[in-house]
C-alpha cells in the first residue's frame, strides 16, 4: 500500500513539474489565458468588477475573492500593447533610444540579447560576466546552473553575476533570464504596467504559484 501511494504522490509531483515548465515557456497573454481557464473551473469563485488593495492585505494569506479580483484585473491590463513593447525593444534598460534604434533585429533572444550587450552602457567585467551567464542558459531562456557554481568556474564575484543577470533579464523578452517559474512570472509581470492589478497578481505569483501550477486553487 504505501509503495502505490508512494508511486502516486511521485506521478503527480512530476506532472506538476511538467506543467510548471509549461506555464515557465508561456508568453503574457497565453499566461493569462491559462489561469482564467483555471480559474472559470472552479466553480465556488464569483466574478466582481473591481480589483481593490485593502491597506491590511500585506500578510501572505490570500482567499479566493484575492485570486478571482486578480484575474479580472489582469484581463484589463493592455497586454496587446505590452507585448507590441517588447517585440520593438522599447524595453531596454538604460539605453539611449539611438542604440535602441540601432539593433539588429533577430528571432533568436540570445542574440537580440547578445547584440544589445554590444552597446549596453556597462562596464567591460560586467558585460563580460553578462556573456558568461548568456552561455549557461538554455534554448528556453531559463538558467539552471546557479551563479556561484559559474562565479566559482570562471573565477567571477557572484554579486557581478547577479548584476549581469539582471541586465539579461532586462534586455531579454519578459520572462527571459529566470531561474525558476516564480521568477518567470514575476519578471513577466514587472513589465507590466504598475497597478492594483498587476500588484495584486504579483501576490498570487508570490506567494501561491506552485499551488496554482496544480490547479489547486482551494488552498490560496
Amino acid at each position: 500500500m504505501h509503495a502505490i501511494l508512494s508511486g502516486h504522490l511521485q506521478q503527480k509531483s512530476y506532472a506538476a513539474r511538467i506543467q510548471q515548465s509549461q506555464l515557465l515557456q508561456m508568453d503574457l497573454v497565453g499566461l493569462h489565458e491559462t489561469v482564467q481557464g483555471w480559474l472559470a473551473q472552479n466553480v465556488m469563485l464569483e466574478a466582481e468588477q473591481t480589483v481593490e488593495l485593502d491597506a491590511d492585505d500585506a500578510d501572505d494569506t490570500l482567499d479566493m475573492d484575492a485570486v478571482t479580483r486578480a484575474s479580472e484585473g489582469m484581463a484589463e491590463l493592455p497586454w496587446d500593447a505590452t507585448l507590441a513593447r517588447l517585440s520593438r525593444g522599447d524595453d531596454f534598460a538604460d539605453a539611449s533610444a539611438e542604440a535602441r534604434l540601432a539593433a539588429p533585429v533577430s528571432d533568436d533572444p540570445q542574440v537580440q540579447v547578445l547584440e544589445a550587450l554590444a552597446i549596453e552602457p556597462m562596464s567591460d567585467a560586467c558585460r563580460a560576466a553578462a556573456e558568461i551567464v548568456l552561455a549557461a542558459m538554455d534554448a528556453s531562456g531559463f538558467l539552471s546552473v546557479p551563479l556561484n557554481h559559474l562565479g566559482s568556474q570562471n573565477g567571477i564575484d557572484v554579486v557581478l553575476l547577479e548584476q549581469a543577470l539582471g541586465v539579461i533579464q532586462n534586455l531579454g523578452p519578459a520572462g527571459y533570464g529566470a531561474r525558476t517559474l516564480d521568477e518567470a512570472l514575476e519578471l513577466q509581470l514587472h513589465r507590466l504596467p504598475a497597478s492594483d492589478a498587476q500588484a495584486l497578481a504579483l501576490r498570487i505569483v508570490q506567494h501561491g504559484v506552485t499551488r496554482l501550477s496544480r490547479r489547486d486553487l482551494d488552498s490560496l
